[in-house]
């Protein structure tokens, strides 16, 4: 047993798809408007784009004799973001410190999060909470403006 012709076939004219509804004597399905053209293209805008220098927040930034490109911060995190930050040796060592803290942190509350999960009804409230959040950015601001600072001889830089 063959399964039925099915209802609406689809054929290709002047590049384009139609439909044709079988049931209706082969007509084509008309559509309901009219397909918007492209849009045209500037072809000296677009030369002009591909030329064009990147905007100074895009732009790579030069590594240090290390190799370690600086460190760039967003607004989100950092009243006087965006910015780029050159980290001194010291300030390496203060970021290694605090990526410790940090995942000892996660793990932490992971596990919060698994033994005590009605707790988790109360974190949107504490993450939307505007003064907590503007507390938390000026403490990043303070730790980054500390690693922002200029290596003098009686820092060991």
């Amino acid at each position: 047993m063959d399964a039925p012709d099915t209802r609406y076939k689809v054929i290709e004219r002047g590049r384009r798809l139609e439909v044709i509804d079988t049931w209706n004597g082969n007509a084509p399905v008309r559509p309901r408007a009219d397909p918007m053209p492209a849009p045209r293209r500037n072809l000296e805008a677009a030369a002009r784009a591909l030329h064009a220098p990147p905007t100074a927040q895009m732009r790579a930034g030069r590594p240090n004799q290390r190799g370690r490109g600086p460190l760039r911060t967003m607004p989100w995190y950092d009243d006087k973001g965006p910015r780029q930050i050159a980290v001194t040796e010291a300030g390496e060592a203060k970021l290694k410190g605090l990526r410790i803290v940090a995942l000892t942190c996660l793990f932490i509350a992971a596990v919060m999060a698994f033994l005590f999960w009605p707790l988790l009804f109360i974190a949107p409230f504490l993450i939307l909470n505007d003064g907590a959040r503007k507390s938390l950015r000026a403490a990043s601001t303070k730790f980054l403006d500390e690693l922002n600072q200029p290596v003098t001889r009686s820092s060991g830089g």
